[in-house]
């Protein structure tokens, strides 16, 4: 049982355990259906689904909207995930921590020149990686 009285289910293990094994990958429903289905977990589509928001509702793990609102992509979340910036290739899907003193200069500007607090968490800057065309993207 987890710390907010979920239990911890064989679907629900299947599930993180992708994702620990992708660090940096987010999945949308369908993509992990797809990849546990190859690995031999036979999960539906409603089930993965409510592992994931159950997961994102728990903070274990990070849901992140598409540019229109129309679909949401997961990601486990680390440590100390709350507290970075996240860059989102928009070619390859990588989501990558921004832990520099820039973000965090940034962050400071923000609440004390115009009194917003920012929340890391909840903070994607989508744009493009030096990701190779063979992933799908384009090289800068």
């Amino acid at each position: 049982m987890t710390e907010r009285g979920r239990y911890k289910t064989k679907h629900h293990e299947s599930v993180r355990e992708v994702l620990l094994n992708n660090p940096s990958r987010c999945y949308t429903v369908d993509s992990l259906c797809e990849l546990l289905n190859e690995e031999g977990h036979h999960i539906g589509r409603t089930t993965v689904y409510r592992q994931l928001e159950k997961m994102a509702a728990d903070g274990e793990a990070l849901k992140y909207l598409s540019e229109k609102g129309e679909s949401a992509s997961y990601r486990l979340c680390g440590e100390n995930c709350h507290l970075h910036l996240h860059l989102k290739c928009l070619k390859c899907g990588r989501l990558t921590h921004l832990d520099c003193s820039t973000a965090q200069s940034f962050s400071e500007h923000l609440l004390e020149d115009h009194t917003f607090r920012l929340d890391p968490s909840k903070t994607v800057i989508y744009g493009y990686c030096g990701c190779t065309p063979d992933e799908g993207g384009e090289e800068i």
